[in-house]
């Protein structure tokens, strides 16, 4: 009697126990049974400033480029064809266009507030999960299911990742393509070619190298479609006689030599840390800077 109750006892599956407490004296085992690093309480701050000046940045590089691409090209094209705008106030839909470019860049950057707060910026490949799994019954183990990061199906899963994203991105320079390219035609197609180079550098470094391998292509895709955006803008302004760009160029022109001469050292110090993953990401690819 007492040995049936102790085969039965033995062979009933016994629940998982719930996971600890984080604590500083069980936090590395805690990261290790779940998959992922404990979470950041100040994560969702530490994100919060690229939250919101990222847009701001990259819109304000995007529009300098598209000032440059207006003043320095065929202006007179460009100026019959933003005449053409200004008959029946289409500059409104390109100033919609931007609108639904900076939405997406929210609904894209939001999750990022949260991923702060359960991933780190030096955790690496465990960064290209989109979704974290829990299993669930009552043989469920306590860890997290995540991506394989590692050898072939870690290149394929980042590679996928890499889709993802241009699928995420993408919507935006396609109402661009046919915006800008009614003003815009040659610009537009540079740089649509430029963040078609982007986002194709970006799909080979994340998938050959790993994640810091995809940065240099995100940032060319990136000018690409924020350049787009800013024509549509600096179009939309003329055509609507806003006078905005004026305005702008105006107010900061007295501020841009001291602007850069304080940017400069930043702007090394930035070239100085990208360039071991450049030349990594070079060398993997087999490219020659």
């Amino acid at each position: 009697m007492g040995g049936a109750k102790q085969r039965a006892a033995k062979d009933t599956p016994t629940m998982p126990l719930p996971s600890k407490p984080i604590s500083p004296a069980n936090q590395t085992d805690e990261s290790a049974e779940l998959g992922i690093p404990p979470v950041d309480a100040l994560g969702f701050l530490k994100f919060l400033p690229a939250f919101v000046l990222g847009p701001v940045i990259t819109s304000a590089i995007g529009s300098t480029i598209a000032w440059r691409i207006y003043t320095r090209g065929n202006t007179e094209i460009y100026d019959r064809n933003i005449a053409k705008l200004a008959e029946s106030d289409l500059g409104y839909t390109l100033l919609a266009a931007a609108v639904f470019n900076l939405t997406v860049v929210w609904v894209n950057n939001f999750p990022m507030l949260y991923k702060t707060k359960i991933m780190r910026f030096t955790s690496g490949n465990l960064r290209a999960n989109m979704q974290i799994y829990k299993q669930h019954g009552k043989n469920a183990a306590s860890g997290y299911v995540l991506l394989e990061t590692q050898g072939l199906v870690g290149s394929y899963n980042r590679a996928n990742r890499s889709l993802t994203h241009m699928v995420e991105n993408s919507i935006p320079v396609a109402v661009f393509l046919v915006l800008c390219g009614t003003v815009f035609p040659f610009p537009t197609l540079v740089l649509t070619a430029l963040f078609g180079f982007g986002r194709i550098l970006h799909q080979f470094g994340y998938a050959a190298v790993g994640y810091g391998g995809h940065g240099l292509g995100f940032a060319l895709a990136e000018v690409g479609r924020f350049t787009m955006q800013g024509l549509c803008l600096l179009a939309a302004d003329r055509s609507l006689g806003l006078g905005a760009h004026e305005a702008a160029i105006a107010a900061v022109a007295p501020y841009c030599d001291p602007i850069a001469t304080v940017i400069a050292p930043y702007y090394d110090q930035a070239v100085a840390a990208a360039t071991p993953y450049i030349a990594h990401a070079a060398a993997t690819l087999k490219l020659e800077l």
